[in-house]
Formats: structure tokens, C-alpha cells, sequence
């Protein structure tokens, strides 16, 4: 079944007859901070929803934040709102925010809104913080924004939206990889775009890559990519077509890029026919 963003719907009614900035043109980042953990079995860890870096005035998001139950387990605060983070409560008192956990533990979804008429905030800072518990299997995981991840300005998305994951080492800090994951993030130029574009990628080192193309409610349409690649940039010309060459129609399309580690990072696609 189709995620619903839940701010899609309450933002347009809490602003109806404030007016709008639009669909931003500028890049929009969101992030789950920071991007490497190292911690011990049975300990408890910190890391935050964010703004990474300055870029377009929002005023709400959903964040889907995906994770293995089986080496982390979730800590949710009471009250709820105990987690959230600087960046939204110094802007504005008044406030939405919504928890929700997946029937099967495997994510978390992050609604959250100013409330404030005209208000908007452009990073970097921290809006939410999730606390978890490593379990007792060493070795690497991840925490990472999932398809259906979204942000808004006074009810109309903010795209192009890049998210970037957050790798997590449970056991001895000696036998974690000796790299610390950088920061990268997939994007498309052009975007918005018509017929075509390219997706790019900085490849650290040579790898496996897979680049999966997704409806804007999550539904697989097509593998674009699923190869080894040498270390640069990664360039992915892609026609606007499903697997099965179909011309797809206009609207916002979701590719994530997943590597060989199990970093994932995603960015929106605007198809404008």
C-alpha cells in the first residue's frame, strides 16, 4: 500500500490563504546525521533528521527512516516532542508533529510542520533526534530516509529533494572500516527536465552501484543502472522511460542509488512532458 504523506494534505489546509513560494528551484537536502557511528553492543545512540547544509526555505517534512530491527532497536521520547531539534523549535512556538512506526518496526515516519504563517527554515541544523540501541550482532548497518521522504513549503513540495544515510558500526571500533563514509549525494541535471537527463554520482573507490527508479508513492518502475563502476564521476543518461521502454508521463519520480556497502541515496526527478 502506498505511503501517505501526512503533510501533503494538513499543510494545505493549516496555510490555505497564505501565499506560497512555489516549487522551489534550488537544491533541498535532508539527512540523518551524522553520517558514521561507532558504538558498542547494548549502547544507546544518537542520530538526528537534518538540514545539512544551507538551501531552500521549508516549513515541513515527512521522513521516512528506515532500519534493521534486528541490529538496532528504536527509543522513541516522551513526550514525542522531546526530540525535536533546534532548528525548527527556535523558529517558530507552534508546531505539528506526528510519530508513527511501521506495523513491522522497520521504519519510522517523521511529520513535521511550522506553524507560523510565513515561516521557513534553510539549514544546516537538526530538526528531530531519534534515539536507538545497538543489539548484540557486530558489523555494519544503516539508518537511511526511505522513498516517501518529502519536504514542503506551506503545502507544495520543495524539489529537488537529495537524501544522504548514516552508517553504523556496532562492535570494535578497531575492526570498523578503517574509511569513514564522506557525505555524497545523487543528483540530476537537468532537473526539472524534458526529454532527458543525467544522474551523477562522486564514486570514491571502484564499486558495485544499482540505480532503481521509483514512483513519487513508491512503486518500482524500472533498474537503470546495476553494475561495477571505477572510482570518479558516475553519469547515468536517463530518457524518461519505464523497463519496458514506455514513455513515462509527466510528473515527479524518485531514483535511488544504492552502493555495494549499502550506503543509499536518492533525488527527485521532475519529467515535464
Amino acid at each position: 500500500m502506498p505511503r501517505v504523506h501526512i503533510l501533503s494534505w494538513i499543510l494545505p489546509v493549516l496555510f490555505a490563504g497564505v501565499a506560497s513560494s512555489g516549487t522551489a528551484h534550488a537544491d533541498a537536502s535532508l539527512a540523518i546525521q551524522p553520517t558514521w557511528t561507532v558504538v558498542d553492543p547494548g549502547a544507546e545512540f544518537v542520530v538526528t533528521v537534518a538540514l545539512p547544509v544551507a538551501g531552500t526555505p521549508i516549513n515541513g517534512y515527512d521522513a521516512v527512516v528506515g532500519f534493521d530491527p534486528d541490529r538496532v532497536e528504536l527509543l522513541l521520547p516522551i513526550p514525542r516532542s522531546d526530540g525535536e531539534g533546534a532548528l525548527f523549535t527556535t523558529a517558530c512556538p507552534q508546531r505539528f508533529l506526528s510519530i508513527s512506526v511501521a506495523p513491522d518496526s522497520t521504519a519510522v515516519t517523521v511529520s513535521h510542520v511550522l506553524l507560523c504563517a510565513g515561516t521557513a527554515v534553510a539549514g544546516p541544523g537538526d530538526t528531530y533526534e531519534l534515539r536507538f540501541r545497538a543489539k548484540f550482532i557486530e558489523g555494519q548497518t544503516h539508518i537511511r530516509l526511505l522513498v516517501g521522504t518529502a519536504t514542503y513549503d506551506a503545502g507544495e513540495y520543495v524539489e529537488p529533494l537529495h537524501t544522504t544515510d548514516a552508517g553504523i558500526w556496532i562492535g570494535d571500533p578497531s575492526a570498523s572500516p578503517a574509511a569513514v563514509p564522506k557525505p555524497q549525494r545523487l543528483i540530476a541535471v537537468p532537473n526539472p527536465f524534458n526529454p532527458s537527463t543525467e544522474l551523477r554520482f562522486d564514486v570514491l573507490e571502484a564499486e558495485r552501484l544499482r540505480v532503481d527508479l521509483f514512483t513519487i508513492s513508491g512503486r518500482a518502475i524500472a533498474e537503470l543502472f546495476d553494475g561495477e563502476v571505477p572510482a570518479g564521476l558516475f553519469r547515468l543518461p536517463w530518457n524518461g522511460r519505464d523497463s519496458h521502454g514506455r514513455s513515462l508521463a509527466s510528473g515527479v519520480y524518485i531514483a535511488r542509488l544504492t552502493t555495494s556497502t549499502g550506503f543509499q541515496t536518492t533525488t527527485r526527478l521532475v519529467l515535464l512532458r
